[in-house]
């Protein structure tokens, strides 16, 4: 088995944050935790995530952070999951408009994350609209949720979709959660997971031992503590 298991996703905090921070989100630290007990170095990698998807399904990278069954069909998944996370929209605090259904959309401007899935029927209304001006499609590695919130507030967009979890964490650093608010729930909590490569001969026995090292943790109170660095609390 390989001794280094390369990871990478863009930054999602507090799931994954920056390479270099000193709390580089909670998955990573259960990920360097269980393989490292292995014996099998992690390496975590910042990309956008429509391109880590794309590296993990050639096979140039072991693993996602952060990934739903949905954005990452074929990977192998481990039973156990690093998390659920449901997403809602936000918007500024003078806005009056407020989710009611899908058709609700079609009188604002969503921001959006490339590649992200936002669950049914969002992902269903964002494909159908992606060549319309209903919808600003945003993409990078770093900070791609700073600037989408910045465009918030300069009223390029109206409206974005975001995990909430996520959301409120990084406008809690911005200082700015005074300045938006919760405007709808886009979906509800869905499962998040390390999703392994469908190219890579070890995914599977990668993915029991994932499984394996969650239960551990939670058992012992590791996973707890780790969770609580960022606020968060187990799941189960």
């Amino acid at each position: 088995m390989a001794q280094k298991l390369l990871i990478a996703a863009d930054v999602w905090c507090p799931v994954n944050c920056k390479e270099s921070d000193e709390s580089p989100g909670y998955m990573i630290e259960v990920t360097q935790h269980i393989f490292q007990k292995k014996g099998i170095q992690t390496e975590y990698q910042i990309m956008p995530w429509a391109r880590a998807i794309i590296e993990a399904e050639k096979g140039n990278i072991n693993a996602v952070v952060g990934a739903f069954r949905n954005e990452a069909p074929g990977f192998i998944y481990p039973k156990e999951e690093l998390g659920l996370i449901s997403n809602a929209f936000f918007s500024t605090n003078d806005t009056n408009w407020l989710y009611q259904d899908i058709d609700s959309l079609s009188s604002i401007r969503l921001g959006i994350i490339k590649g992200y899935d936002y669950g049914k029927p969002l992902s269903q209304y964002i494909q159908i609209n992606t060549n319309r001006n209903r919808l600003v499609v945003l993409t990078g590695k770093y900070d791609v949720l700073s600037r989408a919130v910045n465009m918030l507030l300069a009223h390029r967009i109206d409206v974005l979709v975001e995990s909430d979890v996520v959301f409120w964490y990084r406008v809690n650093q911005l200082g700015l959660s005074k300045q938006v608010k919760h405007v709808g729930q886009a979906s509800e909590p869905m499962k998040a997971y390390i999703a392994f490569s469908p190219e890579n001969k070890n995914s599977i026995d990668y993915a029991q031992i994932l499984s394996d090292g969650i239960l551990e943790m939670r058992s012992n109170g590791h996973l707890e503590r780790i969770l609580l660095k960022y606020g968060l609390h187990d799941w189960k």
